[in-house]
């Protein structure tokens, strides 16, 4: 069963979890604070009470500050445990602010601090909260490496409390690593250690995290047994989100073992009562599984509405998605702006705290002189005064200075998040479009099976459902293609060209309209090229298939594929006789979505993706054509009646 609802609880052992800011509390701890008499030890606890309140409430703002004042004050008093902790309350301030390489910082700070003082408990807590950042980050072999090293510390000197979230956080990492088993034997670990801490919450969740882990490995009965008792705790506590993914988990079981009855009535409850919590993410996933249980059962108009809701839902969760990352984003700017104004304002007051020493020793200088020497006294206070002013204009031109740095700090950082809001929205129209040109297909091979149902002669419609397909299967692959070459790095290896074709070839094959062309090679197999073949390999079946799609329909059609080299270059060349491109389009062609033909049938990523692949291996990309040839990729050529494909790659 897949692993719909398993979570990374983000846990920490430092500090406990605030449910809600007490205002009387902050209230209390501000007035304790405002008329205590001595910076000690005892300020120091209660600016950290008031510090903790705010980590998970206003950590970029109050937190933020409190937390500061709690280590400039314990490196006053030299207090190396009191340091550790305020370096990991300022650390939980910077995590909750999405700021995880500050807080990873802190982190490594307070740890070391600990190891000082010897404090096996808190390094336990520090390798924990640490494991929470490499988590954050994507790099779950390492988190797995700081869990392991937390458990491992609490097991040695006896700490179990709270031992059973390290388990179920190690459960969760081992499913992120598709480990089912290692998850499962953690999740069980989580619930037999319930007793050294934890509330009926935990068990509920523990409970549906291992019932999600059995039915991974396909032991449906025992994951929906497990599943029930998860549901029963939740209905207990009035959760209703929890309970409609309990729902739905059971639900899915039923599917699986092949119980449709089952399943229809337990994912019908999972959508009811998600709709009636507003969790849109069950409501698109049991939306989603009904509409594949009534394709089963043969029933396609409930199967069509069930489609267009569940992809209601997902847009609507895509919606959310890009407002909490919006809200972040701002989040992220607002703390490294207030760190950038605390920098500012600390320069100007050691700058006026300088200044003001050197104008006290200047006046302690003309008074000393005055008295020794009353003669000299006109002298020595104008020269005094010549030094005051020019040390006064010394400091106004650095703090000047320092402010138009500051001020082109702010702006390139407010680029920076223009940059991503800007790649945020090219991401959503991304979706937005390949959803549509995914969408189009299938409502056409929809509407073509209810006809060929119907029809007498179903030939014909199964042939143009076949088209629909080999349609849908091109625009997934060009968005895989997409999503390969945005995430490779480019890999520079000796290209074996007859290799590389033969897996071109083999791909594109199977091509409607590849027995309409005939293909010859020209390979230059005596001098090596590095190049990374994965990418190359890409590039050069977009083109093929351009040949092939945008082939001539009158006569049978011409496609040479070249690759030699030119001096210090090498060319990568491909020729046709298509139907070509007019002039008016040629500089459309390379981008994303652009179809210049009604011919075309992809997602129109073709040429875009071969100019992204030239671009990251220092290729130079251009594209001619005439009337008369089919537009090709990168630098065309024309030879008589035939149109010239040219990619040209420069290796430095």
């Amino acid at each position: 069963m897949k692993s719909r609802f398993t979570f990374f609880f983000l846990f920490s052992l430092l500090v406990n979890v605030l449910q809600a800011q007490d205002p009387r509390v902050v209230d209390s701890l501000t007035q304790a604070l405002a008329t205590a008499q001595l910076r000690d030890t005892s300020y120091f606890d209660t600016e950290y009470k008031l510090a903790a309140n705010f980590v998970y409430t206003d950590p970029g703002g109050e937190g933020l500050k409190h937390s500061k004042a709690c280590i400039q004050l314990a490196d006053s008093l030299q207090d190396t445990v009191r340091a550790a902790k305020a370096n990991n309350l300022l650390a939980n301030c910077y995590k909750n602010s999405g700021l995880n390489d500050k807080a990873m910082i802190h982190y490594l700070k307070a740890l070391k601090l600990f190891e000082q003082a010897k404090d096996e408990k808190w390094i336990s807590n520090m390798h924990s909260n640490i494991a929470i950042i490499y988590l954050n980050k994507g790099d779950y072999v390492q988190s797995r490496k700081e869990q392991e090293m937390a458990l491992a510390i609490r097991q040695r000197i006896g700490y179990f409390k709270g031992i059973s979230g390290i388990y179920n956080g190690l459960g969760n990492l081992y499913d992120a690593l598709n480990n089912p088993k290692e998850s499962l034997r953690y999740y069980q670990l989580a619930l037999d250690s319930l007793a050294n801490g934890g509330t009926p919450y935990d068990q509920a969740i523990y409970l549906g995290n291992l019932g999600n882990a059995y039915g991974r490995l396909k032991q449906y009965d025992l994951a929906r047994s497990i599943n029930m008792e998860a549901l029963v705790l939740h209905r207990q506590m009035g959760l209703k989100q929890e309970m409609s993914r309990d729902m739905h988990n059971i639900g899915e079981t039923f599917l699986l073992q092949g119980k449709p009855d089952s399943a229809e009535y337990y994912l019908l409850l999972a959508f009811a009562t998600a709709d009636s919590a507003k969790y849109h993410y069950v409501k698109s996933i049991s939306a989603d599984n009904l509409r594949s249980h009534f394709k089963k059962q043969g029933q396609f108009e409930k199967a069509v509405k069930w489609g267009e809701i569940a992809f209601a839902e997902y847009d609507t969760l895509h919606k959310q998605q890009l407002v909490g990352e919006s809200a972040a984003m701002e989040l992220a700017y607002r703390v490294e702006q207030q760190e950038r104004e605390d920098a500012f304002e600390q320069e100007t007051t050691i700058l006026q705290k300088d200044a003001q020493l050197k104008r006290q020793r200047i006046v302690n200088w003309s008074m000393g002189l005055g008295i020794l020497l009353l003669g000299g006294f006109g002298f020595v206070v104008s020269r005094r005064y010549r030094e005051k002013k020019q040390v006064n204009a010394i400091l106004e031109q650095k703090v000047a200075q320092r402010t138009t740095e500051l001020q082109a700090t702010n702006e390139k950082l407010k680029a920076e998040v223009a940059e991503k809001e800007r790649a945020s929205k090219t991401l959503s129209t991304f979706i937005y479009r390949s959803s549509h040109d995914l969408k189009g297909p299938l409502t056409s091979i929809h509407g073509l099976v209810n006809v060929a149902q119907s029809a007498e002669e179903q030939k014909s419609y199964v042939g143009l459902i076949g088209d629909k397909a080999r349609q849908l299967d091109g625009v997934l692959q060009q968005l895989i293609d997409k999503v390969e070459v945005d995430d490779r790095a480019p890999q520079p290896q000796i290209i074996d060209w007859q290799k590389l074709w033969d897996e071109v070839l083999t791909q594109v094959s199977q091509r409607p309209g590849f027995d309409q062309i005939t293909l010859s090679t020209d390979f230059d197999q005596a001098n090596g090229i590095q190049a990374d073949p994965i990418l190359l390999k890409t590039a050069l079946r977009q083109l093929v298939q351009n040949a092939i799609d945008f082939r001539r329909k009158d006569a049978k059609g011409t496609v040479v594929v070249s690759a030699k080299k030119d001096g210090p270059k090498w060319i990568l060349k491909v020729e046709d006789d298509g139907i070509g491109i007019a002039a008016d389009q040629q500089a459309k062609v390379w981008e994303m979505f652009y179809r210049g033909n009604n011919a075309s049938k992809g997602a129109g990523l073709g040429l875009y993706l071969v100019k992204e692949i030239a671009t990251k291996m220092n290729a130079v990309a251009e594209l001619k054509s005439d009337s008369n040839a089919q537009a090709g990729v990168i630098s065309l050529d024309k030879s008589g009646a035939k149109m010239v494909t040219e990619i040209v790659l420069t290796f430095r």
